[in-house]
């Protein structure tokens, strides 16, 4: 049935979307090849018009700038024939001085250039010879009113006009840029400046007109050549450029009639570089003419006379034209010629931008055409497609999820009922997938933090505050493993806001059932099943989960604080807050009169937070207190001692923590005494822990003497100890003897030191075997570990296959590692709560130390279950690494899969055997290997010879 739907559905949506979709492709292809035809032809047209247009535009163009050129030019020339016919009137007396005339100065050109500062307004000569005199020459006697004429003539010009004479003498003025003429060789490397021997004076190669030459030699010189002198007009540099509108969109060149030499180039190149080739200067302009150096510009000019001519390059064209530079009035032809050229589309920028905005016109209707398209489309489909998604594909999804066809029931969104259907589904899911083990406590902590995301989401949608405190708390476990502190505290605080919800829901609960009668109460009591009416038992049940959390959100913070950065004056409001947070705690103990234990230990963390607070006299206060308190109790150090122990009754003094500003309230309905039985290590690692702390108090202060005396008595306190806290009161006295330099005095404490520091080999036990009922085996392990441990090589520590984490031992060094362990097995309390083989070495690997010398487990099994954990093998391989592991097998009940973990991980094995001291003997004289080859089946060959046969 669900088949045949499915098959209905996509055939109506194949028929409704097809035909529609054809139509309008078909439709849409013709509309838009008829526009395209006609808008090229259009462009094509246009185009042309333009082109004609900028080609009539360009000759122009050509034309103004060649008769600016020759403006300038013939100024030039004009001004120095006026400078020659003076000169000449005045050496032949037809122009005579005055009287009164005032005459100019003139200097020496290297006197000038070597005190400028000495001379205003100078005429300037020079001479190749350095010792002449300007009054030796006999052209002397001409120059005062010559001066007089060439000062006139060019006052406050960017421009130098002067005379050469046959002689070597020159007259120049003004004087600017005249430095050039120290390092300037025209004749040759040996001989001083001399403008005779200049490419424009002697060359007939610079001529552009008559007895008229231009050339760029040092600078741009205009000469009026003759035979006794040569009047000479030094140009700047920008002389010829000639501001015009888009002159950055058009290349305009002055070169001679061959090309040879250009003059001018839009004020782009430099001055040396003014006698390039104009096809070489083209080049340069990025027009890789097709032809290369071989192409001559100017013939194709010269050929095409009077035309607009294209010249062609590489993915680009220009199109050019070319006037001649005519020279003084008579228009007498010169040899120089004006080039213009532009770029074929820049010329043509305007139009294409104007033919973009008709194409961007086209498009967007083009666009706003293929939109209502694609609407119709698009309804077209969401028609055709809804009914098939929105039908078809949820019942065939449900189907297969029902019939087991897919692993997941997906999310769907389709349509309330469905949606409806789909999260119950999912609810189902999460709920079967919580019976697996590996949901919850799955090895992958990111694996483990996403199955637990989806747990926090079932209770979420079903309101459970309990679930949501669990889940929070978890994750907020994991946030705290990876060191992510502001996210676990996030967590840690909803997990705490859960359980307050909870009980608030309880005492409404609580304050409604107080108003009905007593048959109701005894009805409902009859219907939940539960053995009192109230409401006690589950509110101080939640008040002690409350104040765990509490704690676990203050332990969390302080790690968060102490991470921090910055200093605790600066987090005080921080510290105050977890002060205040602890004192809830304390007051529930001190209320209920339960667990003094925990109650001691919340009174520590307390003193130090004031510590951090630097509340020295009081934290040391709280201490006295606490100390005072564990005198208070007995210790018990066998397991008989405090199964018979009837414990004793104290009670703390409220009224002394008020007088140091602890905040607790005394409740006259509270127990006066707690009763504390069965304490074993709690009292010695107490009792350490104050000392330390005080101790640490003392030498934040600079009291060295009390705090040495503090971390002594920290060091030696008791027999049972915490071995981090003796490894830090170590390295503490240690820098205080290092500080008053009397380490040597003391060798035992730098063996100490030494010892602590150094890294050590670490041995866990994992003991996977009925603990309360094989003796032997206990005997066995006990008698291994005080015999072959030693507290000065290893770090020992153990673990049983109880899931319950109190039953295990940390990987620490141990003063008296046989009877520690012997304490564990005989404080194991069967509880029916057993984890796999792979689940136990799975958590031993966690609890070895990272700064181990080498890892070594020990596994003992016996009667191994096959109840499911967590852990696969895979788990336990990927964090193997380096670990030895040595498995002692006293039955034949070892997983195959773990035994071909051990084969393949190159691992020891220590096979089956029923007696147990040939197994722990096998166990003290090595871990030595069975077999280290790769093939498994050979490996288990050998295993079966050697020890099942």
């Amino acid at each position: 049935m669900f088949k045949y739907v499915k098959r209905i559905g996509k055939k109506l949506q194949n028929v409704t979307f097809c035909p529609l979709l054809l139509g309008i492709a078909i439709c849409t292809i013709i509309t838009l090849a008829m526009l395209y035809s006609r808008l090229i032809t259009l462009v094509n047209d246009m185009q042309d018009i333009l082109e004609l247009r900028e080609k009539v535009h360009i000759k122009i163009i050509t034309q103004v700038r060649s008769q600016r050129i020759s403006s300038l030019i013939s100024n030039n020339k004009h001004n120095l024939k006026y400078l020659k016919a003076l000169y000449e009137g005045i050496k032949s007396g037809i122009i005579i001085p005055s009287n009164n005339l005032t005459e100019s100065y003139s200097v020496n050109v290297y006197d000038y250039i070597n005190n400028d500062y000495e001379y205003t307004d100078p005429i300037i000569w020079l001479y190749p010879d350095e010792k002449a005199d300007i009054s030796d020459f006999p052209e002397y006697e001409y120059m005062k009113l010559y001066f007089i004429f060439l000062k006139n003539l060019n006052k406050g010009s960017s421009k130098q006009f002067g005379i050469i004479f046959s002689n070597g003498l020159e007259i120049r003025y003004p004087a600017i840029n005249m430095s050039y003429i120290q390092h300037a060789k025209p004749c040759s490397e040996y001989q001083d400046y001399d403008s005779r021997c200049l490419i424009a004076y002697k060359n007939d190669t610079a001529l552009i007109s008559e007895n008229f030459s231009l050339y760029y030699q040092y600078n741009l010189s205009l000469m009026l050549r003759d035979t006794d002198h040569t009047t000479v007009a030094y140009l700047p540099d920008s002389y010829f450029v000639i501001k015009q509108y888009d002159e950055d969109n058009y290349i305009n060149i002055i070169t001679d009639s061959t090309g040879s030499r250009t003059y001018l180039d839009s004020n782009k190149l430099i001055p040396e570089m003014f006698n390039y080739n104009v096809t070489l200067l083209l080049l340069t302009k990025g027009l890789e003419i097709e032809e290369g150096l071989s192409y001559n510009i100017i013939k194709e000019f010269q050929i095409n006379d009077n035309q607009v001519i294209p010249i062609r390059g590489f993915n680009i064209e220009y199109i050019g034209t070319h006037t001649e530079v005519k020279i003084d009035s008579q228009n007498y032809s010169s040899s120089l010629l004006s080039l213009t050229l532009v770029n074929k589309n820049i010329a043509l920028k305007d139009f294409r931008i104007f033919l973009d905005g008709i194409y961007n016109t086209i498009v967007i209707q083009v666009s706003v055409f293929l939109i209502f398209m694609t609407l119709g489309i698009f309804a077209t489909c969401w028609l055709s497609i809804s009914i098939t998604n929105r039908v078809t594909n949820p019942l065939c999804t449900i189907e297969a999820y029902l019939r087991g066809s897919i692993p997941r029931m997906p999310k769907l969104e389709k349509n309330k009922e469905v949606n409806e259907i789909d999260k119950h589904l999912l609810k189902i899911e999460v709920i079967e997938q919580m019976i697996d083990p590996r949901f919850i406590l799955h090895p992958n902590p990111s694996q483990r933090l996403e199955n637990l995301k989806q747990i926090d989401s079932l209770f979420q949608n079903i309101k459970n505050n309990k679930g949501l405190a669990i889940t929070k708390n978890l994750i907020g476990n994991i946030y705290l493993d990876n060191e992510e502190f502001e996210k676990a505290i996030e967590l840690y605080k909803e997990a705490l806001g859960e359980i307050d919800t909870l009980f608030h829901e309880i005492v409404a609960q609580e304050h409604a059932e107080n108003k009905l009668t007593f048959e109701e109460k005894r009805y409902i009591k009859f219907r939940s099943g539960k053995e009192t009416q109230g409401w006690d038992t589950e509110k101080s049940t939640l008040l002690s989960n409350m104040t765990e959390r509490i704690l676990q959100l203050c332990y969390a913070k302080i790690i968060s604080l102490e991470y921090s950065l910055d200093s605790a004056y600066e987090l005080r409001g921080e510290w105050k807050f977890i002060l205040e947070l602890q004192t809830k705690a304390l007051q529930y103990y001190i209320t209920s009169s339960n667990d003094y234990i925990n109650m001691l230990k919340v009174l520590i963390d307390m003193a130090y937070v004031y510590h951090k607070l630097q509340y020295f006299h009081t934290a040391l206060e709280l201490l006295d207190i606490i100390y005072e308190e564990l005198i208070k109790l007995n210790t018990e150090y066998t397991e008989q001692a405090k199964t018979n122990s009837k414990g004793c009754t104290v009670d703390i003094d409220i009224t002394r923590l008020k007088r140091i500003s602890v905040k607790v309230k005394d409740s006259n309905g509270r127990k006066l005494y707690f009763h504390v039985g069965g304490i074993t290590f709690e009292k010695d690692i107490l009792k350490q822990i104050v000392m330390y702390r005080r101790a640490l108090i003392y030498y934040e202060n600079e009291r060295y003497h009390e705090a040495a005396l503090y971390f002594t008595m920290t060091i030696e306190q008791g027999i049972w100890y915490d071995p981090e806290i003796r490894k830090l009161a170590i390295e503490k006295i240690y820098a205080i003897y290092c500080k008053f330099k009397i380490l040597h005095d003391e060798p035992l404490l730098i063996s100490l030191y030494d010892k602590g520091q150094m890294k050590k080999k670490s041995i866990i036990f994992c003991l996977c075997y009925d603990i309360l009922n094989e003796t032997s085996i206990n005997e066995a392990v006990v008698s291994f570990v005080s015999e072959e441990i030693q507290s000065q090589n290893e770090n020992f520590g153990a673990i049983t296959a109880e899931i319950d984490s109190k039953f295990c031992m940390e990987v620490v060094e141990r003063d008296y590692p046989g009877l520690d362990i012997e304490n564990l097995i005989s404080s194991v309390i069967y509880s029916g709560c057993t984890g796999h083989i792979n689940d136990v070495v799975f958590t031993a690997l966690k609890k070895l130390p990272n700064y181990t010398s080498e890892a070594i487990i020990v596994v003992i099994s016996k009667n191994l279950h096959n109840n499911i954990g967590p852990t696969r093998i895979e788990d336990i391989s990927e964090k193997l690494e380096n670990t030895k592991l040595a498995l002692i097998t006293l039955d034949d009940v070892v997983p195959d899969d773990f035994l071909e973990m051990i084969f393949k991980n190159g691992l020891t094995l220590i096979s089956r055997t029923s007696n147990v001291k040939q197994a722990f003997e096998e166990l003290r004289t090595g871990l030595t290997l069975i077999s280290r080859t790769s093939n498994v089946k050979q490996a288990f060959e050998e295993l079966r010879k050697k020890h099942f046969q």
